[in-house]
């Protein structure tokens, strides 16, 4: 049975990638900040809500559960559930439809001034890199943006 996330669902088809490298790099004026691991679970829910894998976006743009990328093996795939959009090498992906993800892609979800690399291999640290840090700036206006990745921790015992 497929396991649901607010609107988004996550498909019985879902498992694990196979690139144990696996990432989203935050990319904020033009400059790779931080890598956000995706190898630990089968699907990573984008948007303002916290939770198990979930990568926490804080923008006014950004819906509470956006959107979602799911794997397949070594496939990757986008689906957007918003209505302020996600968007894809600045392409408008249709909502409720999975894309395709290839390594290099550029992700944006809303108006965030920021976005994500997608990558199938861990770039390494590069400035500021860290997982869970923040993107740490504000926005034009004084809107505050973050981006933050909520793992599930493991107990012991």
């Amino acid at each position: 049975m497929a396991s649901k996330t607010g609107a988004l669902e996550v498909p019985e088809w879902a498992t694990k990638s196979s690139h144990p490298g696996v990432c989203l790099v935050l990319v904020k004026d033009d400059v790779d900040d931080t890598v956000y691991p995706l190898s630990d679970g089968a699907a990573y829910v984008i948007g303002r809500v916290t939770g198990s894998h979930n990568i926490v976006v804080s923008h006014v743009t950004v819906s509470r559960r956006h959107a979602m990328i799911v794997h397949q093996d070594e496939k990757s795939f986008l689906i957007d559930a918003s209505s302020n959009g996600s968007f894809i090498n600045a392409v408008q992906i249709p909502s409720g439809r999975f894309r395709d993800l290839d390594d290099g892609d550029v992700i944006q979800f809303g108006e965030a001034p920021f976005a994500f690399r997608f990558c199938t291999e861990n770039p390494g640290p590069g400035p500021g890199a860290g997982l869970g840090a923040g993107a740490g700036a504000g926005a034009a206006g004084g809107t505050p943006i973050s981006a933050t990745v909520q793992k599930e921790e493991k107990k012991e015992g």
